[in-house]
């Protein structure tokens, strides 16, 4: 499974599910919410500020075509971009090393 991208994840038939997080500024609450950009349109969104530049995370679910779930995320500080590639990337890396280890122990 090493250096496998979500293309070739798919296309060996595993399926993959990516889900991208923004930090957006809640005026009213005054605290941070982390938001996909989706559940962001169906808000009313004037109570909102952002998304910020810095801070979120990525998750990402790896369904192996028995069936089988792993899960993985990536978080970016919040002194950090927040880049949906690096986050993918990462996520990726600690499933592959879950994976090696996973296998080791077999």
């Amino acid at each position: 499974m090493s250096n496998n991208t979500v293309h070739q994840l798919r296309k060996e038939g595993y399926k993959v599910s990516v889900n991208h997080r923004r930090r957006y500024f809640d005026t009213i609450n005054k605290r941070w919410v982390y938001l996909t950009g989706y559940e962001y349109s169906l808000l009313n969104n004037q109570y909102l500020n952002g998304p910020s530049a810095v801070g979120g995370y990525t998750y990402i679910s790896v369904t192996d075509p028995n069936g089988n779930e792993s899960t993985a995320e990536s978080r970016c500080s919040n002194k950090e971009n927040f880049c949906k590639k690096a986050g993918v990337k990462i996520a990726l890396e600690r499933l592959d090393a879950v994976w090696t280890e996973a296998i080791k122990l077999m």
